[in-house]
C-alpha cells in the first residue's frame, strides 16, 4: 500500500473513533435501504407486469439488482454492526505512532 493511501485511511479512522456510532448508524440505515430496495424488486420480479416473452432482459436485471441489493445490505448490515466493537479497541497511540512514521519517512 502507498504512504500517501495508508495515511488517509488512518486519518479517517481516528476522526470516525471519537464517534463510532455515526457511522455505525449511517451502514445500518443504508442496509436497510438496501434491504427495502432488495424487497421491490424481488416483489416486481413476481408480479404479472411482465411476461417473460416480452421483458427477459428487465426480468433479468430485476432479478440480478435484487439479489445485489439484498447481498450489499447484508454486508453493510455486518459493517454497521461491527464498527463500534472495532473502533473501541484499536489502538488510538498505534495510529498515531503509524501516522507520525509515515510524516518522517517524507
Amino acid at each position: 500500500m502507498k504512504p500517501k493511501s495508508e495515511k488517509k485511511i488512518l486519518e479517517e479512522y481516528l476522526k470516525h473513533k471519537g464517534n463510532p456510532d455515526r457511522i455505525e448508524k449511517r451502514y445500518l440505515w443504508l442496509s436497510n435501504t438496501l434491504f427495502t430496495l432488495s424487497v421491490l424488486f424481488v416483489f416486481f420480479y413476481f408480479s404479472d407486469n411482465l411476461k417473460p416473452a416480452e421483458g427477459g432482459h428487465l426480468l433479468t436485471f430485476a432479478a440480478f439488482t435484487a439479489g445485489t441489493f439484498f447481498g450489499l445490505g447484508i454486508w453493510f448490515s455486518q459493517m454497521g454492526t461491527q464498527t463500534g466493537i472495532f473502533m473501541k479497541h484499536m489502538s488510538t497511540e498505534s495510529i498515531e505512532e503509524r501516522l507520525q512514521q509515515l510524516q518522517e519517512s517524507k
